[in-house]
């Protein structure tokens, strides 16, 4: 159980340093520089997945340090 706590404390901490450098990336953007109004939709619906799967990664973070200590 602690190995699991560990790894999920890594991947936690990996796909945050990932979400600081994409999310200004993506906001960067706005409709009319050179990338098209599509693809910028794109962009927020995957960034919105991300932090969707951050914010539930935090729960279980949670849930699982309940159990270690």
């Amino acid at each position: 159980m602690d190995s699991i706590f560990k790894i999920l404390i890594l991947f936690f901490i990996l796909f945050s340093f990932l979400l600081v450098i994409g999310v200004p990336i993506v906001f960067s953007y706005d409709s009319s520089s050179t990338i098209n109004i599509e693809q910028y939709k794109k962009n927020r619906s995957i960034l919105f997945t991300f932090v969707s799967i951050w914010f539930i990664l935090v729960f279980t973070l949670g849930i699982f340090n309940s159990f270690i200590v």
